[in-house]
């Protein structure tokens, strides 16, 4: 889903998964921390870098025990704008 409000765009990404671990969302976009065998623990923190990048700000939620995760970037347009010039 896409919404504008004001200064703001929202884009938010909806899953019906098992969400993220509760006892670790605080600091999922942390470099290295992983939940996987293989993992690297670096996607989430290289995304958060390249939205706090284009003015933006990466909120990771849980919607509710039963519908699973929420991913939402909120992009300040007038600063986005000034960063694209």
């Amino acid at each position: 889903k896409i919404f504008s409000h004001g200064e703001y765009l929202t884009v938010e990404i909806h899953d019906n998964g098992p969400g993220f671990p509760v006892n670790l969302i605080e600091k999922i976009t942390e470099p290295y921390l992983t939940t996987r065998n293989k993992g690297t623990g670096l996607g989430l923190a290289i995304v958060k870098k390249i939205i706090e990048d284009h003015a933006g700000d990466l909120q990771i939620l849980n919607q509710d025990e039963e519908r699973g995760a929420l991913v939402r970037l909120i992009f300040d347009v007038e600063k986005l704008r000034k960063n694209l010039t």
